[in-house]
C-alpha cells in the first residue's frame, strides 16, 4: 500500500509541474536581439536563430558532427570541452537516469522507472484513463508517448536504431539524445535488422511505435503485408487500410467503403451490417 501511495504521490506532484515545464521549455528570444543564437531546450545537439521579430525561426538547426550547443557561449563547440554546457532539464523523454527523476520505457510507453542512486528502479505503470507516460506525467494522448521517439543512448553511440515509425528506416547515432533527421536513411528492399545492424530480406516487419490492443481501432497503421485490413479488428466498421507491394513497412492512411457498407474483419471486403461477422 505504501509503495501505491508514493507512485501516486510523485505523479500528482509531477502533474501540477507539468505546464510550468512546458512553457520554460519552449525556446524564447527574451533578452536577445536578431540574428542571436540561442539553445534548443529539447535538444543539445541543435539551435534556434533569432529573427527581426525576436522570435525564434520555426525550425531548430544542427551543429555540425561532433559538436553540441553550447548555452553560456551561445555556439557550437565539442561537447567534451571541459567548460562545456548543456542544459538537459527540459528533455522530456530519457531512458537513462542522470538528468531527471523518472525516465521511460523505451518498449512500453505505459512504464516508466524512478531513478535512485544512479540507476533505474522497479518499473511503475500508468493505467485507467491516463495509460500513458509522456516523460513527466501519466496521460491520455498515446501521441506523446516517448517509445514513439527514435533516441539514441549512451550505448547507441556509433551504431544504427530502428525507426519506431518504419520497419525499412533506421538512424546512425552520432550523438547521444533524439535521433537526427540528417541520419535517417530507409532500406531500399527488406526491412532494418537491428540486431544484425543491416538491413536484411528475411528480418520481420514489427511494431514498435504502433502496436495496440486488439479491441481498440488501429489508428496508426504499418502495412506488414500486402492486401486488405480491418481499422477496428473485433468489430464492424466502414474504415480499413490497403497495403500494396510499396507500402510494405510504411505507414498507410485508412479507406472507407461504399455509402451503407462496413468492413468485415473476417472476410477483409465490405458487406452489408447484417452480413458482416462481427456485427453485435
Amino acid at each position: 500500500m505504501a509503495g501505491k501511495l508514493f507512485v501516486f504521490v510523485v505523479i500528482e506532484i509531477l502533474a501540477c509541474c507539468a505546464s510550468l515545464s512546458a512553457a520554460k521549455c519552449e525556446p524564447t528570444c527574451q533578452g536577445h536581439v536578431a540574428g542571436d543564437t540561442i539553445p534548443d531546450p529539447l535538444n543539445c545537439h541543435q539551435f534556434y536563430i533569432c529573427l527581426d521579430t525576436l522570435e525564434p525561426t520555426p525550425a531548430p538547426f544542427a551543429c555540425s558532427d561532433g559538436e553540441d550547443f553550447d548555452s553560456v557561449t551561445l555556439s557550437c563547440m565539442n561537447p567534451s570541452d571541459p567548460s562545456y554546457v548543456c542544459d538537459k532539464s527540459c528533455f522530456v523523454c530519457e531512458y537513462e537516469c542522470g538528468s531527471k527523476p523518472l525516465v521511460s520505457d523505451p518498449w512500453d510507453c505505459s512504464l516508466f522507472y524512478e531513478c535512485a542512486e544512479g540507476g533505474a528502479g522497479t518499473a511503475m505503470r500508468c493505467s485507467g484513463e491516463k495509460p500513458f507516460f509522456d516523460g513527466y506525467v501519466c496521460q491520455s494522448d498515446e501521441a506523446k508517448c516517448c517509445s514513439c521517439i527514435a533516441y539514441c543512448g549512451t550505448g547507441d553511440l556509433g551504431r544504427y536504431i530502428p525507426d519506431p515509425q518504419n520497419c525499412r528506416g533506421y538512424y546512425q547515432c552520432l550523438n547521444r539524445g533524439p535521433a537526427q533527421e540528417a541520419h535517417h536513411s530507409y532500406c531500399t528492399a527488406g526491412h532494418f535488422d537491428f540486431l544484425h545492424q543491416k538491413c536484411s530480406l528475411s528480418f520481420p516487419c514489427f511494431g514498435l511505435c504502433y502496436s495496440h490492443p486488439p479491441e481498440e481501432c488501429i489508428e496508426t497503421f504499418v502495412c506488414e503485408a500486402e492486401g486488405f485490413f480491418p481499422k477496428c479488428p473485433t468489430m464492424c466498421d466502414p474504415s480499413y487500410y490497403e497495403c500494396s507491394a510499396n507500402d510494405v513497412g510504411f505507414v498507410v492512411e485508412a479507406k472507407q467503403c461504399p455509402d451503407g457498407l462496413l468492413f468485415d474483419p473476417v472476410t477483409a471486403t465490405c458487406v452489408r451490417d447484417l452480413d458482416c461477422h462481427a456485427s453485435s
